[in-house]
């Protein structure tokens, strides 16, 4: 039980990071800075957040809808799905908001 309550937090974590992710422009003041860039580079910043706030809100609704089977290990899809959400946030491309952040800060601040 414990397993499947650390894995429903951390459902709701990814849901808060996919939420957050969506306004990291307006928080860490990029939006001057995305005006400088060549305009195919701002549309694929813009594809990439949307894209990872998509993901990370998939895993976050996987979790939670099958973390009982996830924790039981009696379907291999849900282990292998767990695997793999395990590995997507332990990568240094899944924890950018904790890890970066703070050395992207916006000078004034």
């Amino acid at each position: 039980m414990k397993t499947q309550l650390a894995l429903q937090i951390a459902a709701f974590a990814q849901l808060g990071i996919a939420i957050l992710n969506l306004f990291l422009v307006r928080i860490l003041k990029w939006k001057e800075d995305l005006n400088q860039l060549p305009l195919l580079l701002r549309e694929v910043f813009y594809v990439h957040s949307w894209f990872i706030s998509l993901i990370l809100t998939i895993f976050a609704v996987m979790t939670l809808q099958f973390g009982a089977e996830m924790v039981s290990g009696t379907n291999p899809a849900c282990s292998w799905l767990a695997g793999c959400i395990g590995i997507q946030g332990l990568s240094p491309a899944g924890s950018f908001g904790f890890k970066d952040i703070r050395c992207c800060k916006h000078e004034d601040d």
